[in-house]
């Protein structure tokens, strides 16, 4: 059975840490941390993506209207994930558990028991259901919008299943609950391809590092910048972003020369005010420039993103830049890094 070398489960819990995170809505609180005893005493929680690596508890606090008995209910439902309980995450499933109060009246929930997840949920993945599809399941799972068609389907509770057929007319509990969603990206029919491109989930089991892709921008634009970056970390890319990256003491004018030179590629994020403005982003462009002379023709290196409608640079016009437009120019600018973490596989395959 394949099994992830230690970089690639490094590289696969910091990518389900960022998407959980970037998943947090009203109705699911998120919490990670490294170990069950740190959850159950809620300390030393996981707040910072430097430590994203060591999340392998977390505890999901979900406020969905739950059937806990005939004609009761509760308001909200813990539930503790182990990522590791079963030796070979992601190709063997977490094990979920229940430790609110309250157990949920249902065919997939017993005490004492884990939670029952679907068994094709895992399995059908092969490893590439990341975890934030596991906590939309168990949020129709609380909904009873999850069970099976059977009319012999009892599960954990046949009871509970007689009931939701029979009193419920086979419904969900709320069917207008709007569910967490994943980010932009993640969960589409091509997150299999993201998942072995970019975090190295292969057969071989050959160790890779995720894609490194430096944010060249004016400091004028941090705040829509900081979102891009949010963007790219849930979708499994090592972003660069000096705020981010930069620590207490290092000298920037060193350290960011030489992060776009080790980057696989260089975003420039371009805005009116970026381009008409003199400063260290026209710096760091000519050394991206200087950098991509050095790179075979058919590389994609330096990326030109629109912010915003506005030119493009003489320096930058022998790019192509798709059309400015938020979505449309995001999955174009996913559809480029793909292509370079393909060729970069390929490279190191070869």
């Amino acid at each position: 059975m394949a099994s992830l070398a230690p970089q690639q489960l490094h590289d696969r819990l910091t990518f389900d840490y960022r998407v959980a995170m970037a998943m947090r809505c009203p109705i699911m609180t998120v919490s990670a941390f490294r170990n069950l005893d740190d959850l159950v005493n809620q300390r030393n929680e996981i707040v910072s993506e430097e430590k994203s690596y060591l999340a392998t508890n977390y505890r999901i606090d979900y406020f969905i209207k739950t059937l806990i008995g005939r004609d009761q209910y509760a308001e909200k439902t813990t539930v503790r994930i182990d990522l590791l309980a079963n030796n070979n995450y992601p190709y063997s499933p977490p094990c979920c558990w229940v430790i609110s109060k309250k157990m949920p009246w249902s065919p997939h929930f017993r005490e004492g028991f884990p939670i029952c997840i679907s068994t094709e949920l895992w399995e059908e993945g092969k490893g590439k259901v990341v975890l934030g599809e596991l906590l939309i399941h168990i949020a129709k799972l609380l909904n009873l919008e999850e069970i099976s068609r059977s009319e012999f389907y009892g599960g954990y509770n046949p009871q509970a299943a007689e009931y939701w057929r029979f009193k419920l007319n086979s419904h969900p509990i709320n069917p207008q609950l709007t569910y967490p969603v994943l980010p932009s990206g993640v969960g589409n029919p091509h997150v299999g391809a993201i998942l072995n491109s970019i975090l190295g989930v292969r057969k071989d089991n050959e160790s890779k590092r995720p894609l490194s892709v430096f944010l060249c921008h004016s400091s004028s634009d941090k705040k829509i910048v900081r979102k891009l970056y949010t963007r790219l970390c849930a979708n499994g890319i090592d972003a660069w972003l000096d705020e981010k990256k930069l620590l207490p003491g290092q000298k920037w004018g060193v350290e960011i020369p030489k992060a776009v030179e080790n980057s696989d590629v260089v975003i420039v994020c371009l805005s009116r005010n970026a381009i008409n403005k003199s400063g260290y982003i026209q710096k760091e462009i000519q050394v991206a420039l200087d950098v991509a002379e050095e790179k075979p023709e058919d590389t994609i290196f330096l990326i030109p993103f629109r912010l915003e409608p506005c030119d493009i640079p003489n320096r930058l016009r022998h790019l192509h830049c798709a059309p400015f437009h938020e979505e449309e120019g995001y999955e174009r600018l996913m559809l480029s890094l793909k292509t370079c973490a393909n060729k970069l596989m390929s490279a190191i395959h070869h």
